[in-house]
């Protein structure tokens, strides 16, 4: 039921996730640069995929939450899972503090 708020509410980490994959080097070129197709597809007010069907379905924000999808599913995942940790999306990997007091 909360899965969508706690989307939203991560949405912000998601965009920094991103700039953080442009930025590093080890994520390939070509994917860059298909992501910012992508992106021109989205911005752009010609609308190529108005006479496809099945395609005219899909609004702008369903194709930036694909193109966002497959970057993050087609960068290495060793760099994701890094950059993940690094805004806070994988709480499982962020290292704890240890807070245990210590003895006199």
């Amino acid at each position: 039921m909360f899965e969508k708020t706690k989307f939203f509410v991560q949405l912000p980490a998601y965009g920094r996730l991103i700039v953080r994959l442009y930025r590093d080097e080890r994520v390939p070129l070509l994917l860059k640069m298909a992501g910012l197709a992508a992106a021109v597809l989205i911005v752009s007010p010609l609308d190529p995929f108005a006479d496809i069907p099945f395609l005219n379905a899909f609004d702008d924000a369903a194709l930036l939450m694909l193109a966002a999808r497959l970057f993050f599913n087609l960068s290495p995942a060793m760099v994701l899972a890094e950059h993940r940790a690094a805004v806070g999306l994988d709480r499982a990997a962020v290292t704890m503090k240890n807070v245990t007091p210590g003895r006199p």
